[in-house]
Protein backbone atom coordinates (compact mmCIF):
# COMPACT_ATOMS: atom_id res chain seq x y z
CA UNK A 1 0.00 0.00 0.00
CA UNK A 2 1.48 3.17 -1.07
CA UNK A 3 1.53 6.43 1.16
CA UNK A 4 -1.26 8.19 -0.83
CA UNK A 5 -3.17 5.55 -0.79
CA UNK A 6 -3.74 6.18 3.20
CA UNK A 7 -6.89 8.47 4.13
CA UNK A 8 -6.32 11.75 3.59
CA UNK A 9 -6.63 12.93 7.12
CA UNK A 10 -3.66 10.83 7.74
CA UNK A 11 -1.25 11.98 4.57
CA UNK A 12 -2.34 15.11 5.80
CA UNK A 13 -0.31 14.76 9.14
CA UNK A 14 2.59 12.90 8.11
CA UNK A 15 2.97 16.03 5.21
CA UNK A 16 2.78 18.32 7.86
CA UNK A 17 5.09 16.63 10.22
CA UNK A 18 7.57 16.07 7.18
CA UNK A 19 7.40 20.21 6.57
CA UNK A 20 7.91 21.66 10.02
CA UNK A 21 10.91 18.69 9.86
CA UNK A 22 12.37 20.62 6.76
CA UNK A 23 11.40 23.82 8.32
CA UNK A 24 13.99 23.02 11.43
CA UNK A 25 16.60 21.99 9.75
CA UNK A 26 16.69 24.38 7.00
CA UNK A 27 18.49 28.48 7.53
CA UNK A 28 15.49 30.33 9.28
CA UNK A 29 17.45 33.74 9.24
CA UNK A 30 19.46 35.72 6.71
CA UNK A 31 22.83 36.31 6.84
CA UNK A 32 24.95 39.53 5.42
CA UNK A 33 28.82 40.26 5.37
CA UNK A 34 30.76 42.51 6.93
CA UNK A 35 32.53 45.87 4.34
CA UNK A 36 34.75 44.00 2.18
CA UNK A 37 38.24 44.86 3.41
CA UNK A 38 40.04 47.73 1.08
CA UNK A 39 43.27 47.65 -0.90
CA UNK A 40 46.15 46.34 1.48
CA UNK A 41 44.19 46.15 4.65
CA UNK A 42 43.91 42.11 6.09
CA UNK A 43 40.98 42.01 7.37
CA UNK A 44 38.77 38.85 7.26
CA UNK A 45 34.79 39.04 5.80
CA UNK A 46 32.86 38.34 8.66
CA UNK A 47 28.88 36.89 8.42
CA UNK A 48 26.31 38.44 10.55
CA UNK A 49 22.68 37.84 11.26
CA UNK A 50 20.13 40.18 9.66
CA UNK A 51 17.13 38.95 10.44
CA UNK A 52 14.68 35.94 10.67
CA UNK A 53 13.07 34.68 7.23
CA UNK A 54 9.10 35.21 7.39
CA UNK A 55 7.36 32.32 8.25
CA UNK A 56 5.24 32.15 4.70
CA UNK A 57 8.63 31.59 2.95
CA UNK A 58 9.90 29.13 5.55
CA UNK A 59 6.95 27.39 4.59
CA UNK A 60 6.51 27.35 0.74
CA UNK A 61 10.97 26.75 0.61
CA UNK A 62 9.95 23.43 3.23
CA UNK A 63 7.17 22.16 1.26
CA UNK A 64 9.18 22.30 -2.60
CA UNK A 65 9.75 18.57 -2.45
CA UNK A 66 6.22 17.79 -1.70
CA UNK A 67 4.92 19.94 -4.22
CA UNK A 68 7.02 17.61 -7.16
CA UNK A 69 5.74 14.39 -6.09
CA UNK A 70 1.87 14.50 -7.60
CA UNK A 71 -0.91 16.46 -7.74
CA UNK A 72 -2.84 15.65 -4.56
CA UNK A 73 0.74 16.36 -2.79
CA UNK A 74 0.76 19.75 -4.34
CA UNK A 75 -2.67 20.55 -3.41
CA UNK A 76 -1.90 20.28 0.36
CA UNK A 77 1.72 22.15 0.08
CA UNK A 78 -0.32 25.19 -1.82
CA UNK A 79 -2.62 25.15 1.28
CA UNK A 80 0.18 24.93 3.87
CA UNK A 81 2.05 27.54 2.51
CA UNK A 82 -0.27 29.92 1.61
CA UNK A 83 -3.08 29.62 4.05
CA UNK A 84 -1.90 32.81 5.79
CA UNK A 85 -0.04 35.63 3.89
CA UNK A 86 1.82 38.40 5.38
CA UNK A 87 2.84 41.57 2.88
CA UNK A 88 4.75 44.51 3.84
CA UNK A 89 5.12 47.73 2.31
CA UNK A 90 8.76 47.32 -0.29
CA UNK A 91 10.99 49.82 1.52
CA UNK A 92 14.80 49.25 -0.24
CA UNK A 93 17.01 46.67 -0.72
CA UNK A 94 15.14 43.71 1.05
CA UNK A 95 13.31 41.20 -0.86
CA UNK A 96 9.34 41.69 -0.75
CA UNK A 97 7.71 38.61 -0.30
CA UNK A 98 9.15 36.55 -2.78
CA UNK A 99 7.65 33.15 -3.39
CA UNK A 100 11.33 31.12 -2.97
CA UNK A 101 14.60 32.04 -3.05
CA UNK A 102 15.08 29.93 -6.30
CA UNK A 103 13.42 32.11 -8.39
CA UNK A 104 13.96 36.12 -9.19
CA UNK A 105 12.79 38.60 -7.17
CA UNK A 106 8.76 39.80 -7.99
CA UNK A 107 6.32 41.02 -6.23
CA UNK A 108 3.71 38.04 -4.53
CA UNK A 109 0.56 39.89 -5.54
CA UNK A 110 1.59 39.46 -9.12
CA UNK A 111 1.64 36.23 -8.69
CA UNK A 112 -1.65 35.86 -6.90
CA UNK A 113 -3.12 38.05 -9.92
CA UNK A 114 -1.69 36.08 -12.34
CA UNK A 115 -2.58 32.92 -10.97
CA UNK A 116 -6.32 32.65 -9.34
CA UNK A 117 -5.79 29.03 -7.76
CA UNK A 118 -2.98 30.45 -5.69
CA UNK A 119 -5.02 33.04 -4.34
CA UNK A 120 -8.00 30.80 -3.51
CA UNK A 121 -5.33 28.56 -1.16
CA UNK A 122 -5.70 32.17 1.02
CA UNK A 123 -7.67 31.44 4.18
CA UNK A 124 -5.98 34.89 6.34
CA UNK A 125 -3.66 38.13 4.99
CA UNK A 126 -2.44 41.22 6.27
CA UNK A 127 -1.13 44.01 4.26
CA UNK A 128 1.30 46.47 6.67
CA UNK A 129 2.72 49.96 5.46
CA UNK A 130 -0.08 50.78 2.41
CA UNK A 131 -1.80 53.79 2.86
CA UNK A 132 -2.75 55.48 -0.50
CA UNK A 133 -5.53 55.41 -3.28
CA UNK A 134 -3.13 53.51 -5.62
CA UNK A 135 -1.70 50.85 -3.40
CA UNK A 136 -5.39 50.15 -2.07
CA UNK A 137 -6.53 49.69 -5.71
CA UNK A 138 -3.80 47.50 -5.57
CA UNK A 139 -4.88 45.31 -2.39
CA UNK A 140 -8.38 45.14 -4.08
CA UNK A 141 -7.30 43.39 -7.28
CA UNK A 142 -5.60 41.07 -5.64
CA UNK A 143 -8.01 40.33 -3.01
CA UNK A 144 -10.52 39.27 -5.71
CA UNK A 145 -8.93 35.94 -6.56
CA UNK A 146 -8.79 35.48 -2.76
CA UNK A 147 -12.55 33.73 -2.92
CA UNK A 148 -11.74 31.56 0.42
CA UNK A 149 -10.17 34.14 2.51
CA UNK A 150 -11.41 34.42 5.83
CA UNK A 151 -9.58 36.82 7.86
CA UNK A 152 -8.30 40.36 6.31
CA UNK A 153 -6.08 43.23 8.01
CA UNK A 154 -5.61 46.35 6.38
CA UNK A 155 -5.42 50.20 6.40
CA UNK A 156 -7.94 52.00 7.76
CA UNK A 157 -7.61 54.31 4.44
CA UNK A 158 -9.15 51.35 2.16
CA UNK A 159 -12.46 52.42 4.00
CA UNK A 160 -11.78 55.86 2.47
CA UNK A 161 -10.21 54.97 -0.97
CA UNK A 162 -12.65 51.99 -1.86
CA UNK A 163 -16.38 52.14 -3.05
CA UNK A 164 -19.21 50.35 -1.90
CA UNK A 165 -19.48 48.07 -4.78
CA UNK A 166 -15.94 46.79 -3.92
CA UNK A 167 -16.47 46.43 -0.38
CA UNK A 168 -19.27 43.90 -0.66
CA UNK A 169 -16.89 42.16 -3.06
CA UNK A 170 -14.40 41.72 -0.31
CA UNK A 171 -16.96 41.50 2.44
CA UNK A 172 -19.13 38.40 0.04
CA UNK A 173 -17.20 37.76 -2.71
CA UNK A 174 -18.07 35.00 -4.73
CA UNK A 175 -16.52 32.19 -2.13
CA UNK A 176 -17.06 32.40 1.58
CA UNK A 177 -18.04 35.36 3.46
CA UNK A 178 -15.43 37.19 5.39
CA UNK A 179 -15.19 36.71 8.75
CA UNK A 180 -12.53 38.65 10.14
CA UNK A 181 -11.93 42.30 9.79
CA UNK A 182 -8.91 44.21 11.08
CA UNK A 183 -8.32 47.64 10.32
CA UNK A 184 -5.24 49.68 11.06
CA UNK A 185 -5.22 53.13 12.05
CA UNK A 186 -1.44 54.12 11.81
CA UNK A 187 -0.04 57.65 10.19
CA UNK A 188 0.86 57.59 6.79
CA UNK A 189 4.11 59.69 5.85
CA UNK A 190 3.70 63.40 5.78
CA UNK A 191 3.88 63.38 1.76
CA UNK A 192 1.08 60.46 1.36
CA UNK A 193 -1.05 62.76 3.86
CA UNK A 194 -0.66 65.94 1.95
CA UNK A 195 -1.56 64.23 -1.50
CA UNK A 196 -5.22 65.30 -2.69
CA UNK A 197 -5.47 61.43 -4.62
CA UNK A 198 -5.19 60.37 -1.16
CA UNK A 199 -7.90 62.70 0.79
CA UNK A 200 -10.96 61.06 -0.86
CA UNK A 201 -13.86 59.43 0.72
CA UNK A 202 -16.13 57.61 -0.87
CA UNK A 203 -18.02 56.99 2.09
CA UNK A 204 -18.49 53.55 1.51
CA UNK A 205 -19.58 52.00 4.80
CA UNK A 206 -23.23 53.47 4.85
CA UNK A 207 -23.94 51.26 1.64
CA UNK A 208 -22.00 47.98 2.82
CA UNK A 209 -23.65 45.28 4.59
CA UNK A 210 -21.68 43.91 7.28
CA UNK A 211 -23.96 40.93 8.49
CA UNK A 212 -21.47 38.17 7.71
CA UNK A 213 -18.62 39.13 9.76
CA UNK A 214 -17.73 37.54 12.95
CA UNK A 215 -15.06 39.57 14.53
CA UNK A 216 -13.78 43.49 14.02
CA UNK A 217 -10.87 44.81 15.03
CA UNK A 218 -9.79 48.80 14.69
CA UNK A 219 -6.72 49.61 16.59
CA UNK A 220 -4.65 52.67 16.18
CA UNK A 221 -4.74 56.27 16.00
CA UNK A 222 -4.42 58.76 13.39
CA UNK A 223 -4.91 62.40 12.43
CA UNK A 224 -5.45 61.74 8.94
CA UNK A 225 -9.18 60.67 7.65
CA UNK A 226 -9.38 59.18 11.10
CA UNK A 227 -12.11 56.10 11.78
CA UNK A 228 -14.88 58.31 13.43
CA UNK A 229 -18.40 57.41 15.50
CA UNK A 230 -20.24 58.22 11.78
CA UNK A 231 -18.07 55.61 10.96
CA UNK A 232 -18.82 53.04 14.01
CA UNK A 233 -22.32 53.88 13.49
CA UNK A 234 -22.81 52.89 9.98
CA UNK A 235 -21.25 49.50 10.86
CA UNK A 236 -23.68 49.24 14.05
CA UNK A 237 -26.54 49.48 11.45
CA UNK A 238 -25.59 45.97 9.72
CA UNK A 239 -22.77 44.06 11.93
CA UNK A 240 -25.44 42.14 13.96
CA UNK A 241 -23.69 38.65 14.03
CA UNK A 242 -20.27 40.26 15.55
CA UNK A 243 -18.83 37.54 17.92
CA UNK A 244 -15.79 39.30 18.80
CA UNK A 245 -15.54 43.21 19.29
CA UNK A 246 -11.63 44.99 19.71
CA UNK A 247 -10.81 49.08 19.60
CA UNK A 248 -7.11 49.61 20.84
CA UNK A 249 -5.81 52.87 21.24
CA UNK A 250 -8.38 55.05 18.94
CA UNK A 251 -9.49 58.35 20.25
CA UNK A 252 -11.97 59.37 17.74
CA UNK A 253 -14.47 56.70 18.69
CA UNK A 254 -16.74 57.53 21.72
CA UNK A 255 -18.70 55.00 23.61
CA UNK A 256 -21.65 55.67 22.57
CA UNK A 257 -21.09 54.26 19.55
CA UNK A 258 -18.97 51.37 20.72
CA UNK A 259 -22.52 51.04 22.86
CA UNK A 260 -24.22 50.79 19.17
CA UNK A 261 -22.14 48.26 17.99
CA UNK A 262 -22.69 46.11 21.07
CA UNK A 263 -26.57 46.43 21.04
CA UNK A 264 -26.71 45.37 17.11
CA UNK A 265 -24.83 42.49 17.80
CA UNK A 266 -26.09 41.45 21.20
CA UNK A 267 -27.12 37.83 21.17
CA UNK A 268 -24.06 36.59 19.50
CA UNK A 269 -21.25 39.13 20.96
CA UNK A 270 -18.93 37.44 23.11
CA UNK A 271 -15.69 39.47 23.74
CA UNK A 272 -15.63 42.95 24.00
CA UNK A 273 -12.56 44.83 24.14
CA UNK A 274 -12.21 48.53 24.37
CA UNK A 275 -9.11 49.90 25.01
CA UNK A 276 -9.68 53.87 24.79
CA UNK A 277 -5.63 55.55 24.80
CA UNK A 278 -4.27 57.88 28.14
CA UNK A 279 -1.39 60.15 27.73
CA UNK A 280 1.78 59.12 30.13
CA UNK A 281 4.10 61.50 31.78
CA UNK A 282 5.57 62.32 28.65
CA UNK A 283 2.94 62.42 26.21
CA UNK A 284 2.88 58.72 24.77
CA UNK A 285 -0.43 56.99 24.26
CA UNK A 286 -0.46 54.13 25.95
CA UNK A 287 -3.90 51.80 25.70
CA UNK A 288 -6.10 51.03 29.07
CA UNK A 289 -7.43 47.97 28.44
CA UNK A 290 -11.24 46.57 29.34
CA UNK A 291 -11.88 43.41 27.94
CA UNK A 292 -15.08 41.86 28.63
CA UNK A 293 -16.01 37.86 27.60
CA UNK A 294 -19.92 38.01 27.40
Amino acid sequence: MQLKDFPYELVSRILDEVAEANIRAGPTYTFGLSQAPLPFQISPIQRYVKGPIPLQMLKWDASYAIRNVCWQWHEWALEYALKAVYIRRWKGGERWVELSNRRTSYPFSKELNDFPKLASKIKRMWFHGFYTAETNRMIFETLKNCSNLAALSVSWTMVRHLDAESWRTLLIGDGQPLQSLELQCIDPTSQEAAEKVNQVDLHALRSVDFGHLKRLKVFGDTNCMPITDEDLFAIARTATQLEEFHLTCISTITIDDVMAVVKASRDTLRVLEHSPPSRTASGTLTPETLAIRL
